[in-house]
C-alpha cells in the first residue's frame, strides 16, 4: 500500500495490483509441447528440473490491466537465473515489481546404471583400489559391465543403443595381461544413443597398479637350511626351521604355499 502526496493522487491509497508475474516456456527437442513455468510473482518456482539441452524459448509477462509491464532476467549463479518484472501504471505512472531467483536442475537425457565385475588373478577388485603382482610372473585381468538399465529422458530403453569399453582409452575385450597395466589404470564403458543428436553415458572404475617382490631366505647364519631353484631343503632333523621374509613396499599381502618333501639331497652344508 502507497499514499502519494501528487496533486492527482493526494490523499489516495495505492495497492500494488494484482496478478504481477513472468512466465517462461522452455522447449524440449523430443517432445512437441513447451513446458510452461510461473519464474515471478504468485506461486512462482524456485526450482525446475529440465534437461541439459533443454532452451527457455520465451519470457513473458502477466498481463496487468491499467499497467504496462517491462520484464528482465539477468545470470546470477551457476544453473540460476534472477527474473524481475516492473509494472507502471498508465494513468499515475507509480510503479510496482516483483522478483524471484530460479535454479534450473538440468539431469542428461540418457543415463546409464549398473555395476562393474573387476577380478585380477580370479580375486576382486574394488572401485579405487590397489593389485599388485610379483614381478616376471604375468597375470589376467577380466572386467565386464552388468547393465541394469538404460533410461531416455526418464524412460527405460531396452534397445538402439551401443556399448563399448576402454582402458586407458584403448579398447578393452573383456581381459588383458598385467603387462598392459599401468599406475594408475581407467575403465570406462559407454552407452551410446542416437535420437536428434547422439547422446552418451558413462561408468567409470578405477585402479591402482604396482608390482613388487617377495622372497624367502634363510634366517642368519642358519647353515642347516638351503635354497635350491624352488626348493627349499634342510639337514637337520629338528622340527621347526626358521626362514626370512623380504618384500617390497608395494606388496602388501604375501601368501606362500610350503608343502614337505620325499627326499632330501645331498647337503655340502
Amino acid at each position: 500500500m502507497y499514499e502519494y502526496a501528487d496533486s492527482k493522487l493526494s490523499g489516495k491509497n495505492i495497492s500494488a495490483p494484482q496478478g504481477m508475474g513472468a512466465t517462461i516456456e522452455i522447449a524440449d527437442k523430443i517432445e512437441i509441447a513447451d513446458k510452461k513455468y510461473t519464474v515471478c510473482g504468485d506461486g512462482a518456482e524456485s526450482e525446475i528440473t529440465c534437461y541439459e539441452d533443454d532452451e527457455i524459448t520465451s519470457l513473458t509477462a502477466n498481463t496487468v490491466d491499467g499497467y504496462t509491464a517491462k520484464v528482465t532476467n539477468s545470470v546470477v549463479g551457476d544453473n540460476q537465473i534472477t527474473y524481475s518484472v516492473t509494472y507502471t501504471n498508465k494513468t499515475y505512472g507509480m510503479q510496482f515489481s516483483v522478483e524471484n531467483t530460479v535454479t534450473f536442475i538440468k539431469n542428461p537425457r540418457l543415463v546409464l546404471e549398473g555395476k562393474w565385475n573387476v577380478t585380477f588373478d580370479g580375486k576382486t577388485v574394488n572401485d579405487e583400489g590397489t593389485i599388485c603382482k610379483q614381478k616376471g610372473i604375468e597375470k589376467e585381468l577380466k572386467a565386464s559391465f552388468d547393465i541394469e538399465k538404460v533410461t531416455f529422458k526418464g524412460t527405460e530403453i531396452t534397445e538402439g543403443y551401443e556399448t563399448a569399453i576402454t582402458l586407458n582409452d584403448n579398447k578393452f575385450n573383456s581381459s588383458c595381461e598385467s603387462s598392459n597395466l599401468k599406475d594408475n589404470n581407467t575403465l570406462v564403458v559407454t552407452v551410446t544413443y542416437k535420437t536428434d543428436k547422439e547422446d552418451t553415458s558413462t561408468s567409470t572404475f578405477k585402479f591402482s597398479y604396482a608390482e613388487g617382490n617377495a622372497e624367502l631366505s634363510k634366517d642368519g647364519g642358519d647353515t642347516s637350511v638351503y635354497f635350491k631353484g624352488k626348493n627349499i631343503y634342510t639337514n637337520t632333523n629338528k622340527d621347526e626351521i626358521t626362514l626370512k621374509l623380504t618384500k617390497s613396499e608395494n606388496v602388501d599381502d604375501v601368501t606362500f604355499s610350503l608343502r614337505k618333501g620325499v627326499s632330501t639331497p645331498d647337503s655340502s652344508n
